[in-house]
């Protein structure tokens, strides 16, 4: 983003009295670059709305106990599922702040292929070989730049614009979504 100032030259511009000062400064348009807003540091806590960790607590409860009256779950059938549970309640005050925070990234692909799409989860393995987390602890990462991700296991650090807007995938459904400036290893 780039601001526009107009610096007066000259001495007299300065207030000092010298001879020939009597006449107005002459006018200089000089282009300032504008320091990009400091990026709020954000743990996953943080995205969770006071009273929302006893409500997911229950809901666990609940799901843990529905599950054990079960019997006969042929492992990777359709009964081996891992649902998402949670809430998509948000923490407002986060829509359209800069923000900085550590994750792993879920590729909706993977490969050898560059993205421009993911998910940004808390825990490594969220997803893919665990449950999803709730949708207030999951992330919709776009970026302007893709790029290539050589190691699920590695965490990233991203930057840039939070939303609390929601965006439902085949992986897990995200609370919130982030137009990232820059992704870099953690």
């Amino acid at each position: 983003m780039k601001r526009r100032n107009i610096v007066a030259t000259g001495l007299c511009a300065a207030g000092l009295a010298l001879a020939g000062c009597g006449q107005p400064a002459p006018q200089q348009e000089q282009i300032v670059e504008s320091a990009p807003k400091e990026a709020t540091l954000l743990t996953w806590e943080d995205l969770v709305p006071e009273g929302e960790e006893e409500r997911l607590a229950e809901l666990y409860a609940e799901q843990y106990a529905a599950a054990s009256n079960l019997t006969d779950i042929e492992e990777g059938g359709a009964g081996d599922i891992a649902i998402q549970i949670g809430s998509y309640e948000t923490v407002d005050t986060f829509e359209a702040v800069r923000v900085r925070l550590p994750g792993y990234a879920v590729p909706f692909e993977y490969g050898d292929t560059e993205i421009s799409e993911f998910l940004l989860v808390p825990y490594f393995g969220a997803c893919l070989h665990a449950p999803p987390p709730p949708p207030n602890q999951t992330i919709y990462v776009t970026l302007a730049d893709p790029m290539q991700l050589r190691d699920l296991t590695q965490a990233v650090w991203i930057e840039g614009t939070l939303r609390t807007s929601v965006a439902v995938t085949d992986l897990a459904d995200a609370a919130y979504t982030i137009e990232v400036d820059t992704v870099e290893a953690y």
